[in-house]
């Protein structure tokens, strides 16, 4: 194989890498976007938000549970990402 030949099947390789890694980028985006859209809890009763996730835990345990679910896996990802960012890595890929 050719050294223009090697090159070109890196190059190759590289492409391939970059959308793989857009690809995540573009899913992880869409999973935050989707997180943030099931903690807006906007649409219950006006109260102080505390006041609606205590009357949301007593009412809808599955709702308050989503809730719940939705809020640690988004922070646990902006927390990973932040990791990933402080020492140059991404862990949760």
């Amino acid at each position: 194989m050719t050294v223009e030949e090697q090159l070109n099947q890196k190059q190759a390789e590289v492409h391939h890498l970059q959308m793989r890694l857009k690809n995540q980028v573009s899913l992880v985006n869409k999973i935050k976007d989707w997180l943030t859209m099931e903690l807006d809890i906007d649409w219950l009763p006006p109260k102080t938000k505390d006041e609606a996730l205590e009357d949301m835990a007593s009412d809808d345990p599955l709702c308050y549970g989503r809730y719940e679910c939705a809020k640690g896996l988004l922070e646990f990802i902006n927390d990973e990402e932040k990791k990933g960012e402080a020492d140059d890595e991404v862990y949760w890929c």
